[in-house]
């Protein structure tokens, strides 16, 4: 659903992802869709669960061996920055929680 938002263009000031984005199976359509429902100047707050490299590979496992099979997507602090900075422009405020080892990261990005 995410990747075809049924909006028109610029038609919200403020979009929330809370630990969604491990769901979705094309993650820079998602990213792609929310900056092109924001009006110029709005806010994209966004949060999710990070994993250090032992976790990233822990949850590789879990999902080859199906035990977790609704996460298609395993991010890291650096996947996100670089996944965020496709469409940085109109990103406001975005945070990663920790999973495992690895500590809150959380960056700060202009409208």
């Amino acid at each position: 659903m995410g990747e075809a938002l049924p909006f028109e263009n610029e038609s919200f000031d403020l979009v929330i992802m809370d630990n969604v984005l491990d769901h979705c199976q094309d993650p820079v359509q998602v990213i792609a869709e929310i900056h092109r429902v924001l009006v110029p100047g709005g806010c994209f707050y966004f949060r999710q669960n990070i994993y250090h490299r032992w976790g990233k590979f822990v949850r590789f496992w879990i999902e080859l061996l199906r035990i977790d099979k609704g996460h298609p997507y395993t991010f890291s602090l650096r996947d996100i920055h670089a996944l965020v900075d496709v469409r940085a422009s109109r990103c406001c405020f975005a945070s990663g929680e920790a999973t495992g080892l690895h500590g809150n990261g959380t960056f700060l990005q202009g409208a």
